[in-house]
């Protein structure tokens, strides 16, 4: 029951598109990169900030917002840098209504993708 409303919750607050604040998302879930000696997968947690008004989708673990360029079958936000960008978080989706994460990053080490589920913020004080 706790999670159908977490989930509710997290829907209602990103189809909002008059958000004055952007709406900050803890997510847990794996990092994946294909390395020379196979994959290498790492446990994670990471937070998001969904900005309806500028709009964006940063990953605050270091990496610049990244434009958000439209909703598919009015659950998912997809995001997507711009053309050319060869470097930080490149492209994703967010689904509105379970939470579910997926984007893809390249870094100096190489491209990595993360896949997880996000739920609210919740601050602690």
């Amino acid at each position: 029951m706790h999670t159908l409303v977490v989930v509710l919750a997290l829907a209602a607050t990103l189809t909002s598109s008059a958000q004055a604040e952007p709406v900050h998302l803890t997510c847990g879930g794996e990092w994946r990169a294909n390395k020379s000696n196979g994959a290498a997968i790492e446990q994670n947690d990471l937070s998001l900030a969904v900005d309806m008004k500028a709009p964006s989708v940063t990953v605050l673990d270091g990496y610049e917002p990244v434009p958000i360029r439209g909703v598919t079958d009015r659950e998912s936000l997809v995001f997507a840098a711009d053309p050319g960008k060869n470097m930080g978080v490149l492209a994703g989706t967010i689904n509105r209504e379970t939470g579910a994460v997926e984007f893809t990053a390249m870094s100096a080490d190489g491209p990595r993708a993360f896949k997880g589920t996000c739920k609210l913020a919740h601050w602690l004080f």
